[in-house]
């Protein structure tokens, strides 16, 4: 996470932090991320927020969103309540007049929807009158 935020970090090394990352906190038998105190998920889920919508290369800010929406599947499939800021700041995302966070927010949804249904049926006329708005 570090090298990740680090402005100062190549931008392959910052590319291959985000891969890593991925991998590390969810992707593995025992994923690091139940390893972690509640206190460090917080600034985790804290930090990645703050770098998908300051990124501003796109392939790195895919790489970021990918991280988000793994983590968010993660997160809410086990405590639902445990991240309650994703959903609205997705929503202040897609809303927004910025392409690359309404992109990035919409592939987020794209890709949580298949398994987080239960938790964004409560919100589908937002989201169907959200892409209406972005065609």
């Amino acid at each position: 996470l570090t090298i990740l935020c680090s402005s100062t970090a190549d931008l392959g090394s910052r590319s291959e932090s985000a891969i890593l990352m991925r991998r590390v906190l969810i992707k593995k038998e025992e994923p690091m991320w139940d390893k972690v105190s509640p206190p460090v998920q917080g600034t985790v889920k804290q930090k990645l927020l703050e770098l998908f919508s300051a990124e501003e290369n796109h392939s790195l800010h895919r790489k970021i969103s990918d991280v988000v929406s793994d983590l968010g599947i993660y997160v809410l499939y086990q405590q639902p309540e445990s991240w309650q800021e994703l959903l609205p700041f997705m929503f202040q995302c897609v809303q927004s007049q910025n392409p690359r966070l309404m992109e990035g927010s919409l592939n987020m949804f794209a890709q949580m929807a298949p398994f987080l249904m239960s938790h964004l049926q409560q919100h589908l006329q937002t989201m169907y009158t959200i892409l209406q708005g972005c065609m």
